[in-house]
């Protein structure tokens, strides 16, 4: 009999959804910061959003869409111990992708975001 792996918790789902949101956006082209030497999406989303750019919410919106992919390939369990864990979420109330994509975005992706670098982003973010 094999053993039973722990529950996961909402946080360690988060961040699962937070890394997959990386990689996905680390394997799409950069934008208007393609220039200025951003390799991937997720580079020119860091510096855009460290400089206090004006798309700040364009970007948000693009990360949410993606986000709301990943939640909907969760297993059902998952779905709702991070559900559980929102301000929409409740043992009545059914699961809500989005409401979930947007906690993800409030709770786990502002701290990546923020602090994420590499050599291109400190290199961008010095063009300033």
């Amino acid at each position: 009999m094999k053993p039973s792996r722990p529950p996961i918790t909402a946080i360690a789902i988060g961040e699962k959804l937070t890394h997959l949101l990386i990689r996905r956006l680390q394997r799409l082209d950069p934008g208007v910061l393609a220039d200025e030497g951003a390799a991937n999406l997720w580079d020119e989303i860091c510096v855009q959003i460290q400089r206090g750019s004006d798309f700040r919410s364009a970007y948000e919106d693009e990360m949410e869409a993606h986000l709301g992919i990943f939640v909907a390939q969760l297993p059902e369990a998952e779905r709702r111990t991070i559900w559980m864990s929102t301000y929409d979420g409740g043992e009545s109330a059914p699961v809500n992708d989005r409401a979930i994509a947007r906690h993800v975005m409030g709770e786990h992706i502002p701290y990546q975001v923020g602090n994420y670098e590499n050599e291109r982003i400190r290199r961008m973010l010095q063009l300033d």
